[in-house]
């Protein structure tokens, strides 16, 4: 889900478009997207807070395997 798929009115999400490439067999693929589009900062540092935050929302609906997490620094850099 890269940022500029996302559009808000206000400070409200109004739409999501641009399924097209969305993974259907590693999950985590995805996750990796979306913490290179959504966590890093104008300066290009990473934003730990914002990751865990994503991570943790993401967690709830649904959890990350142990080899999940663990590849995605590797999913991360290919994604990139």
């Amino acid at each position: 889900l890269f940022n500029d798929n996302v559009f808000f009115l206000g400070d409200k999400l109004s739409a999501i478009i641009d399924f097209t490439f969305a993974c259907n067999d590693m999950l985590a693929y995805d996750v990796a997207i979306c913490l290179n589009a959504w966590c890093f900062e104008p300066d290009h540092s990473f934003n730990v807070t914002k990751a865990r935050a994503f991570l943790n929302a993401y967690g709830r609906v649904r959890k990350l395997s142990e080899a999940e997490d663990a590849a995605l620094p590797l999913l991360a850099r290919g994604a990139a």
